[in-house]
């Protein structure tokens, strides 16, 4: 990361804050090019440009990052011939933190399920606690509209 801000020429922009700035797009699927767009100071256009040539380095290492593991499940499920072939390996996926998962987590469960739609999860909007990694508990919010027809059994708090 350090090499790829250099190059961009914003040496100075702390590479831990940058890896983060370009995690947290990860996590939206957002691509480089299209972070690059969204910016608007010069600074972040740099840390974009170096986002693209850190990409290259990692490619040039045959190396991923854990946020690229995510996305590239995601797209895998969405070739059509790689796609229902691991749609087809699991006939019901439980998750538990779900309140915890982000846009591409959320993508990528979404795909998983499609064809066969047996999909639990255990959640509690009330622990939400890794938004500063990307997660949104609007993902348990809209899970009823967003997956057709779930059984909810919601927990009783228990009172002492």
């Amino acid at each position: 990361m350090r090499r790829a801000l250099a190059d961009a020429g914003v040496a100075e922009f702390p590479p831990a804050q940058a890896a983060l700035q370009i995690g947290q797009a990860k996590a939206r699927l957002l691509p480089p090019t299209d972070y690059r767009a969204l910016r608007d100071s010069d600074q972040m256009r740099a840390i974009a440009a170096a986002w693209e040539r850190y990409e290259r380095y990692l490619a040039q290492s045959d190396a991923l990052e854990f946020d690229d593991l995510i996305g590239r499940a995601v797209m895998l499920l969405g070739a059509p011939d790689l796609g229902g072939l691991y749609r087809g390996r699991w006939q019901a996926v439980l998750i538990d933190e779900y309140q915890d998962t982000n846009p591409a987590q959320y993508e990528w469960v979404k795909r998983l399920v499609e064809e066969h739609r047996n999909l639990s999860v255990v959640a509690d909007n009330d622990q939400a606690i890794y938004r500063f990694r990307g997660a949104e508990v609007q993902n348990v919010l809209e899970f009823e509209p967003d997956f057709a027809d779930p059984r909810v059994i919601r927990a009783r708090r228990c009172r002492r």
